[in-house]
C-alpha cells in the first residue's frame, strides 16, 4: 500500500527524468558506449522481426498439429490427464 501511494504521488516531472535515465542507460549500452549509432536502431527492428517471426512461426506450427490425429482413439487423452493433472 505504501509502494502504492508513492508510486501514484510522483508528478510527471519525476516520471520524465525516469524515462530519460532509462533511454540514456540503454541508448549507451546498445550503441556499444556511442560507438556504434546503427546498433540501437538495428536493436530495435531487429527484435521486432523476430517476433513477428516467431509469432508466425507458432501459428504454422498450431495449423500443422490441427490435423494431425496421431490414430489414438477419443478417448486417449482423458486416459493420461491423471498422470498430468491431479484431480482431487
Amino acid at each position: 500500500m505504501l509502494f502504492r501511494s508513492r508510486v501514484k504521488g510522483l508528478g510527471i516531472r519525476s516520471w520524465a527524468i525516469g524515462l530519460g535515465v532509462f533511454v540514456a542507460i540503454n541508448l549507451v549500452l546498445y550503441t556499444t558506449f556511442l560507438t556504434n549509432l546503427q546498433g540501437c536502431v538495428h536493436s530495435l527492428v531487429h527484435a521486432a522481426a523476430e517476433w513477428l517471426r516467431g509469432l508466425q512461426g507458432r501459428a504454422q506450427l498450431l495449423a500443422r498439429q490441427q490435423d494431425f490425429a496421431g490414430g489414438r482413439p477419443w478417448f486417449y487423452y482423458f486416459m493420461l490427464l491423471p498422470l498430468y493433472e491431479f484431480l482431487p
